[in-house]
């Protein structure tokens, strides 16, 4: 109970968190999705940049919209989350369909992030409402960017040419995830002492 008042700064912890997991994740798939593919099925069998992209800015928004909203019900409100959950799911089958109409099917990931996208923006709202008054610890500098490296690494890798054999995804897999998570460990570690000493 005496923690109540850091409520606001954990959940900006959490939600970061989560995001920065997600964005490090999404960006070793992304790097070496076009090789992998190559190896198992066959180079004719990529589907493209544009729709390894459009997969994982969905996997992204899904997940973080998901877990405001359990952050959300968790507060207690279970039936408006879950009513809110349901109407996400709707709207998302028929975003994929119009968004594959639209778009082909590039258009279907795209749609389902956008709609993610609205959710989770009402969820946030909804929560940090009930959430009570107290120190809201913000998210410093570092914090901020530091998922956006694993995601560059992962661009440039997607225009670089690389061979579609085994050491090659291995190499880029490593090479993604040691620098991506070594980013995303010194930005928390920053802010953490940054935070104590702010306590002090």
């Amino acid at each position: 109970a005496g923690d109540r008042g850091r409520s606001r700064g954990v959940l900006r912890e959490i939600l970061w968190l989560r995001l920065a997991l997600a964005s490090l994740g999404v960006a070793i798939g992304v790097s070496v999705n076009e090789p992998f593919v190559a190896l198992l099925f066959g180079p004719g069998q990529f589907a493209g940049v544009g729709l390894t992209l459009a997969f994982g800015l969905q996997v992204i928004v899904t997940g973080q919209s998901f877990l405001v909203n359990c952050l959300w019900r968790a507060t207690g409100r279970v039936r408006e989350g879950s009513v809110l959950l349901a109407i996400e799911a709707l709207l998302r089958v028929l975003g994929a369909y119009l968004g594959l109409v639209a778009l082909g099917v590039v258009g279907a990931p795209i749609a389902t992030a956008l709609v993610a996208a609205l959710t989770l923006v009402f969820a946030h709202r909804r929560l940090t409402q009930v959430l009570p008054d107290g120190d809201d610890v913000p998210v410093t500098g570092a914090m901020l960017w530091a998922p956006v490296v694993p995601m560059t690494l992962a661009a440039a890798a997607t225009v670089l040419p690389i061979p579609a054999t085994w050491p090659a995804v291995v190499t880029i897999v490593a090479v993604v995830g040691i620098v991506g998570a070594s980013t995303l460990w010194w930005s928390w570690r920053g802010h953490a002492v940054w935070s104590l000493r702010r306590e002090k």
